[in-house]
């Protein structure tokens, strides 16, 4: 069998093309910096349900090759490797799928014009603005034409790793370990951070871990009311839900983020498990994953009180916001989501636990009791 991947010149155009071309916006993992772009498609048939995969690379000049490309993606994705025999690619890894050369088929190499695949001259190729250069591992025919060209990819994901040694804050107690990673997408610097948890349960969610970490970490408030995530403000980031986005969740596996289960994903010894606030595409998945985690801050002069939760009614509210609380002589402020004080009163004061909040624009709000160290704080939504 004759080698294809970096011999067959110059162009034969396949009528197999794309439905649509392959969409830059999508990308996921981008390597590379300078003003033109290029895609890399590798496409392993193998009959797996996701079974090719796009990278994103940005570059100048007007030198830059295909290998160029690969080699920057390679070097920057911890799952993707090659193997180069005689100055040829003959074998490309990535998670679970291979295509080792003569085993039984070859890479062969592609670009997209006008929505039509056509072979190239290989690795050799010299990267244009918006190129689209395509791998399909696949048989070829009596001329020795490749069977199989790309088909429609899925974004590679940019792989995670978590620096578990700079995790400060811990709450729990057990021989297991497990992280929890919030992405608030809100393009502040931190934007995503991490705690760690500790435990031994054979059945310990996410939801618990959550659960946990709120109660220990007075900075962080939850809101999972009917067994889904809904809310998550830690300072003066927030994430309410619906409004605009809603919390999508991962688990880490291979350095990967897949959805998972939501908060009731029972945890593994070293369980990752990531929030990212984000929207979705047109098939309901998350446009952005969690990515760069700044662990949490250690804080050990508060913790939340545990035993007396807020109840607030109506919530939603316009006018009055009715509250539940045992503690006397507590101090009651109401937060916006900066952590400005916008109101402040201590129980005793109270006829009954009701605030009025006609007079506070629209939005969102914390309801924030403390006393004699202790903070309990729930969400409202004033309309």
């Amino acid at each position: 069998m004759k080698k294809l991947i970096s011999s067959c010149v110059l162009l034969l155009l396949l009528s197999v093309g794309f439905a649509q071309n392959p969409d830059f916006s999508k990308i996921k993992f981008w390597t590379g910096s300078g003003s033109k772009v290029a895609m890399l498609i590798i496409d392993f048939n193998d009959g797996s349900a996701i079974e090719s995969y796009a990278w994103g690379y940005r570059f100048s000049g007007d030198n830059i090759t295909a290998q160029n490309m690969l080699n920057d993606i390679v070097a920057n994705d911890t799952n993707l490797s090659i193997v180069l025999n005689g100055g040829f690619l003959s074998d490309i890894n990535y998670l679970s799928h291979s295509g080792v050369g003569d085993s039984p088929y070859y890479w062969s190499t592609f670009t997209l014009i006008h929505n039509l695949w056509g072979t190239n001259s290989g690795y050799s190729e010299v990267l244009s603005d918006s190129m689209i250069f395509g791998n399909s591992y696949t048989d070829v025919d009596a001329s020795y034409n490749p069977i199989t060209s790309p088909e429609n990819p899925d974004p590679a994901s940019k792989p995670f790793v978590l620096n578990t040694e700079n995790i400060a804050f811990w709450t729990g107690t057990g021989s297991k370990s497990a992280y929890l990673v919030v992405d608030f997408n809100d393009d502040t610097n931190p934007q995503c951070f991490t705690w760690g948890y500790r435990f031994d349960a054979d059945t310990i969610t996410a939801e618990q871990m959550m659960n946990e970490i709120a109660i220990d970490d007075y900075h962080i408030t939850v809101n999972l009311d009917g067994g889904f995530l809904n809310d998550i403000i830690y300072f003066n980031h927030s994430g309410i839900g619906g409004n605009p986005y809603y919390w999508s969740s991962f688990t880490l596996t291979n350095f990967i983020w897949v959805t998972n289960w939501g908060i009731s994903e029972t945890l593994q010894n070293n369980t990752v498990i990531g929030l990212s606030y984000t929207d979705v595409d047109e098939d309901y998945n998350p446009l952005l994953e969690p990515e760069d985690a700044t662990p949490a801050d250690l804080h050990t002069n508060i913790v939340r009180n545990t035993k007396n939760r807020i109840s607030i009614y109506p919530n939603p509210a316009i006018d009055f916001i009715n509250f539940n609380t045992d503690e006397k002589n507590s101090v009651v402020k109401v937060l916006n989501l900066t952590g400005e004080i916008v109101f402040q009163t201590t129980t005793n004061l109270f006829a009954k636990n009701q605030i009025n909040i006609s007079s506070l624009a629209k939005g969102s709000y914390i309801l924030q009791i403390e006393n004699k160290g202790y903070k309990t704080q729930e969400l409202f939504i004033k309309e």
